[in-house]
């Protein structure tokens, strides 16, 4: 009998055709139900429920299980089951620790198949959300991630979930999201606009070169033959190297206006203040890059440079629609997690009122992404703190209040000595 531990999937979950091989002849109570992956849109029929008991070294564990057709193994133990027994996964060792009370139970992986199941009886299935991935995350960035936090079963538990999405953390090339709806330009009826290169000096051209080299090669950009050209240029950044931008000016004055609103600060900040004990925040790595632009519409946001004419094959800075794009695209994808997640742009924050909770929580969100082959930034990322600062506020499970950066900006703030400089502060 295979059995495998998913810590990706919130629930356990059985396969009908190891369920008739190890239970009695009774009937099973068929109700069929969709249940939908986290990703929101695949779904799959569970028939029903059943409570399974498992034998190991004559220790008895139990937990309920949905009824499903096919698996890719007999069985799956999911999070409900891990999250009970305090199961610790040991890869270096290749043991898996069960908690059972009082008394720990170490299990070679190599045995893993001498496992007895007992089913104990049936009941109809109540609607609920799976997920199942797998991946791995490199020491340093999970050790990282989790080196704030003192319970060491909590810490192993947050380790090994982060290590099961390695490629969300893998910044090491640029990744465009999959499975989602690309980037549209909608444009009034209007003759392309045009603009010529910028003048640049030697040192910044060679500069620019470099960059737009960078990005043909990781596929962000691509050579143009478009009758459309907006002038790139370079700013400095606070560490002395160049950012590209691009002056969209003539393009979004021809674009219709995208009317998805973005989040209303005020009310998030009173949702996150609801007492809540555990949070963790996420930084998506160069969001904008992630997600992809029409075909049909790439060649609206052609550049042009002293070298040549390109065209981006992801959302840009500094199109009209960017913002409202990303925020619509991320709220679609996380719109199953809604009621313990918040999305600002590429800023997102998980709320909870216990760990387990927050576990699965956590799980449900970093399986929707990598479902997606998105790409997180782990240096601004933030897991299971009791406070955390998003939108210049603190948060905590005593409430909300401004971050204190932005509250010594205004203390800094100069007092006004004329009626006129009293106006211009007041506004």
């Amino acid at each position: 009998m295979q059995l495998m531990l998913d810590t990706g999937a919130n629930r356990t979950f059985i396969s009908q055709k190891a369920l008739n091989s190890i239970r009695s002849s009774k009937i099973i109570n068929q109700i069929q139900r969709e249940v939908f992956l986290a990703d929101g849109y695949t779904s799959i029929t569970v028939y029903g429920e059943v409570d399974l008991s498992f034998i190991m070294n004559n220790i008895r564990t139990s937990v309920r299980a949905l009824i499903v057709k096919n698996l890719c193994v007999n069985c799956i133990l999911g999070m409900d089951y891990i999250i009970k027994y305090k199961l610790i996964i040991n890869i270096g060792n290749r043991t898996i620790t069960i908690g059972v009370k009082n008394y720990r139970l170490v299990i070679p992986m190599a045995n893993s198949d001498k496992i007895i199941f007992n089913t104990i009886s049936t009941s109809p299935l109540m609607s609920i959300g799976i997920s199942v991935t797998k991946a791995k995350l490199s020491d340093t960035h999970s050790d990282k991630l989790v080196e704030h936090i003192h319970d060491y079963e909590q810490q192993h538990q947050m380790k090994q979930a982060l290590i099961l999405y390695n490629k969300l953390f893998d910044t090491s090339k640029p990744v465009i999201a999959s499975n989602v709806k690309p980037h549209e330009i909608k444009t009034i009826d209007h003759p392309p606009p045009t603009s010529k290169a910028y003048y640049s000096t030697p040192h910044k051209q060679e500069a620019m070169h470099q960059i737009i080299q960078e990005l043909l090669q990781s596929g962000l950009i691509r050579k143009s033959y478009s009758n459309y050209a907006a002038p790139a240029m370079l700013v400095p950044k606070k560490d002395n190297t160049w950012r590209m931008v691009v002056d969209y000016k003539k393009l979004n004055s021809i674009t219709i206006k995208d009317n998805h609103p973005l989040p209303n600060m005020e009310q998030t900040i009173q949702i996150l203040g609801g007492g809540y004990q555990f949070f963790s925040k996420f930084d998506m790595k160069s969001g904008f890059w992630q997600v992809p632009i029409k075909e049909e519409d790439k060649h609206k946001t052609a550049f042009i440079t002293p070298d040549g004419l390109y065209e981006w094959n992801v959302l840009a800075q500094g199109l009209k629609n960017s913002p409202p794009s990303f925020q619509r695209l991320m709220l679609d994808l996380l719109s199953p997690c809604r009621q313990f997640a918040l999305v600002y742009i590429d800023d997102i924050v998980i709320f909870s009122c216990t760990f387990e909770e927050h576990v699965k929580h956590l799980i449900q969100v970093l399986s929707i992404l990598s479902s997606h082959n998105l790409q997180l930034n782990s240096s601004k990322c933030f897991i299971l703190h009791r406070q955390i600062d998003y939108l210049s506020h603190t948060i905590s499970q005593f409430g909300v209040k401004p971050n204190k950066e932005k509250i010594q900006a205004i203390m800094n703030l100069r007092e006004p000595t004329t009626l006129a400089a009293a106006n211009k502060f007041l506004g």
